[in-house]
């Protein structure tokens, strides 16, 4: 299985370019009733439903109409792995995803985060979809999500009706011959089967673009008013990606040619050879959610590994400053275009001692640290040699 968060295109997209005259409303239709797909949205409580939906489009982008729960459920968990293990995104007080997240993380610690989709698919075999960690959270997810997905498609013949006997009555009301919901809930087994209804395949089928969109929109109101304080919310709806280094690489390669001295590692201390460089995140990516070259540190490949995604501590910072102000001088020489960004958000034109040069890169770090601390991220990591 090869997705990405929430089923959308890896490359993110401005919310204002997809063809809709509403972000917030799908297209019209003749044959289905758009009014209850809206309302799978109405109520913001809990990520389930987006999950489950983006879930369910990726199904469908394979060409599917029918498919197990347990299957788009491993699809959905998936999706939710990097918002909640790389992010730390909050998903909700009543929310039970983090919990299953972090249960998964701890009982699989190895889980390479390139292929979480494959490597749960391979676990939920292997487990013969019965005991475990894993089948026992798709058991937990089946319980209502598939079923109150379809809430809004029988909202008046569930009105007044106990909860307890609602699934049921779903369950029921989806296979009726002339329903219009969204899928058929079928028992198979000891698994739930779902088949969407001919005229929805149709139309997400025709649609599914301008769908993934409506999705992502509501999907992203809902995060932000969870994670108001989160740096470049929207680039993490998507999988942590694997991002092009060639530019960094040339530049420092070039300055490492020019610099009359070996530099010392920032974190060790020590010299780094020229032909055993590693370019570093110093906040990582996961937190800041962009690639600007004064947040690269050269270091050592086993340096950078042991890093990880960890927040570095801040008594790294004055060493890290003194890097940069010498290498923006010879950003300036060449006259690469990258000093912009330096103007820009570290407010300096480099023409600052390096006292002042320091106190800026500290004036603009500080709350950043400040900031991954509160959302989660493991701080004050330091080298041990």
């Amino acid at each position: 299985m090869n997705i990405a968060a929430f089923c959308f295109d890896s490359t993110p997209k401005p919310l204002n370019t997809f063809n809709v005259t509403d972000s917030s409303l799908p297209p019209n239709s003749q044959t289905v009733p758009i009014h209850h797909l809206v309302g799978l949205f109405n109520d913001k409580a809990t990520s389930y439903k987006f999950l489950l939906f983006g879930a369910i489009l990726e199904s469908i982008k394979k060409g599917n109409g029918a498919f197990y729960f347990d299957e788009i459920a491993i699809t959905a968990i998936a999706s939710a792995w990097s918002a909640v293990h790389s992010y730390k995104l909050n998903l909700g007080t009543s929310d039970q995803m983090t919990k299953w997240i972090t249960q998964l993380d701890q009982t699989f610690s190895q889980l390479d985060r390139k292929d979480i989709a494959g490597q749960l698919e391979a676990l939920f075999r292997r487990d013969g979809q019965k005991t475990g960690t894993l089948p026992t959270i798709v058991s937990e997810f089946s319980r209502y999500v598939p079923y109150r997905l379809l809430t809004p498609f029988f909202s008046t013949e569930l009105r007044g009706l106990p909860d307890g006997e609602k699934n049921q009555r779903i369950l029921e009301l989806s296979q009726q011959k002339n329903s219009k919901a969204l899928y058929r809930i079928e028992t198979a087994g000891d698994r739930l089967k779902l088949t969407l209804n001919d005229g929805w395949f149709t139309y997400l089928t025709a649609n599914l673009s301008i769908i993934e969109g409506w999705l992502r929109f509501n999907y992203l109101e809902y995060l932000q008013r969870l994670n108001p304080t989160v740096i470049a919310l929207s680039a993490k709806l998507e999988f942590p990606i694997e991002r092009d280094m060639t530019e960094v690489t040339q530049l420092f390669r070039k300055y490492f040619k020019e610099s009359p001295s070996g530099f010392k590692c920032p974190y060790s201390g020590t010299t780094i050879e020229r032909n055993n460089i590693s370019h570093d995140h110093f906040l990582p990516w996961s937190f800041l959610g962009s690639d600007p070259l004064y947040n690269f540190i050269p270091t050592t490949a086993s340096i950078n590994s042991s890093k990880s995604d960890n927040i570095p501590a801040v008594e790294y910072l004055p060493t890290v400053a003194n890097f940069y102000f010498e290498f923006f001088q010879f950003l300036k020489k060449i006259q690469a275009k990258e000093q912009n960004t330096y103007h820009q958000h570290l407010r300096v034109s480099g023409r600052e001692t390096l006292l002042e040069w320091t106190n800026s890169y500290q004036a603009f770090y500080l709350p950043l640290f400040e900031s991954a601390k509160n959302h989660g991220f493991s701080c004050d990591w330091r080298f041990r040699g």
